[in-house]
């Protein structure tokens, strides 16, 4: 599974381990990325985001041309009452 967020692109970083001794070893930091459905253009894809994109999308409801499945069908429950 690749490490990239499909919305932001963020994927891989590297730096040093640091230890008391101020000795270095490189390390990797890498994404919390997750698998989740949305919707693009009404049909449902599934995505690699990272945690901070969905965080962004359950708040903002969309996240560019993405929308979450369960905000839509609560608009549309509130519609139709």
């Amino acid at each position: 599974m690749a490490l990239i967020c499909q919305h932001c692109g963020r994927g891989i970083g590297y730096g040093h381990a640091v230890s008391h001794a101020k000795n270095r070893t490189r390390r990797i930091f890498k994404p919390n990325i997750q698998k989740l459905k949305v919707l693009k253009n009404g049909i449902s894809v599934r995505l690699k985001l990272c945690t901070s994109c969905i965080q962004r999308l359950k708040k903002d409801k969309y996240l560019g041309q993405f929308r979450l499945i369960q905000y839509l069908q609560a608009d549309q429950t509130v519609k139709e009452e």
